[in-house]
């Protein structure tokens, strides 16, 4: 596994961010989706806003987008953040493309802004689905409960993280993984 298959380092995590963002505000709830649900591009065209469910907690509700993952038919379930409430309705509301492709050429755009500021890293789809199982994982959830969550298995989660380079490195170490 590459550095196409790494969790992306903070740094670049804000560089893809602030492109993601100065390009159009789609764009950057674009980016802000897959890095909170790590849902698979493949996945994304066939979610509407009947797929968000609200579950009561002591003050409030909860958010939460749950999908089947085209795959392996998996049922995923991913607690929203509350930063994505006042747009994630309308954003699944709009006809999206359908497969990965529109995707991956929208976030090569973004990659290809950011090589022009200097940098090389990649940005696509894998990475922001094991950045996301890293960011349950800093959050304190079981590797059980990511592999639920997206809709992946214990086994092809401990590969999301298997060769990392630096910060993240040190932070599966402190983890146990």
């Amino acid at each position: 596994m590459g550095e196409s298959s790494e969790p992306f380092t903070d740094e670049e995590r804000r560089l893809v961010y602030e492109e993601a963002f100065a390009k159009s505000w789609y764009d950057g709830e674009v980016v802000t989706f897959f890095l909170k649900t790590a849902i698979h591009p493949s996945d994304l065209g066939d979610v509407g806003p009947e797929a968000l469910t609200r579950t009561p907690i002591p003050g409030g509700s909860q958010l939460y987008l749950r999908w089947k993952r085209v795959k392996n038919s998996r049922t995923c379930n991913v607690e929203l953040s509350s930063e994505m409430e006042p747009w994630i309705e309308g954003f699944l509301a709009v006809p999206r493309a359908r497969g990965r492709f529109a995707w991956n050429k929208r976030l090569k755009r973004i990659e290809l802004r950011i090589r022009k500021r200097g940098f090389t890293f990649k940005v696509n789809p894998r990475r922001f689905r094991h950045t996301a199982a890293l960011d349950l994982k800093r959050a304190g959830l079981t590797d059980g409960e990511i592999a639920y969550r997206i809709g992946c298995s214990i086994q092809t989660l401990a590969t999301y993280c298997s060769r990392p380079s630096g910060q993240v490195a040190a932070l599966l170490k402190e983890k146990g993984w």
